[in-house]
């Protein structure tokens, strides 16, 4: 909807508003903006606030805040799974770079390519058998790459470090938005 209001663009949904948008509008607003400033706050800052809590609550939390930040259930499990796997990568790596090529990927993908490709059966089978031989030869890549790849250990934990990043207001309260979100969308959304 913001993206609607700022463009000045009439579609009701995303992809009929990335349909009327020129490629560059599409490729800088819906791919490059979004991959970016969510590698940054989602890996970067995260990151900095819950590594203290080590790897597997970072990965999970930063994971699950990522995915409810979509703001309906038909994104938010593919967004957490995807949300553990960049949430790793800057584990191993220590940046967000790779994260924001691979979300930018995605993005530019699902949004440009697919978006105006259009119905046809034969091109969406063909499409998707490249999606997932980009994507196996990306984790053969990720594979051997990770060898050389160093992960950071988290130090000072507190006593009890689950119950410390699940139960405190922020974590609460982003819950609760995300449970109110699901529920609006599925009972009175649009």
């Amino acid at each position: 909807m913001l993206l609607r209001t700022l463009t000045g663009l009439q579609g009701n949904s995303l992809n009929s508003t990335v349909e009327e948008m020129s490629p560059w509008a599409a490729l800088i607003l819906v791919s490059l903006v979004p991959a970016v400033g969510e590698e940054l706050v989602f890996r970067g800052y995260l990151y900095r606030k819950l590594i203290r809590f080590g790897q597997l609550p970072y990965v999970l939390l930063s994971a699950f805040f990522f995915g409810s930040f979509h703001g309906n259930l038909e994104q938010f499990f593919y967004a957490f799974v995807l949300g553990c796997w960049l949430g790793y990568l800057v584990c191993r790596t220590g940046s967000v770079f790779y994260g924001m090529l691979i979300h930018l990927f995605i993005n530019f993908f699902s949004s440009c390519v697919l978006t105006g490709v259009g119905e046809g059966a034969v091109i969406n089978t063909l499409l998707g058998a490249g999606i997932l031989a980009l994507a196996g030869w990306g984790f053969v890549q990720f594979w051997d790459f990770r060898r050389r790849m160093f992960v950071r250990p988290a130090t000072g934990l507190p006593q009890h470090p689950v119950r410390a990043a699940l139960l405190n207001p922020g974590m609460l309260l982003w819950i609760v938005a995300f449970v109110a979100m699901c529920v609006i969308n599925l009972f009175g959304g649009t």
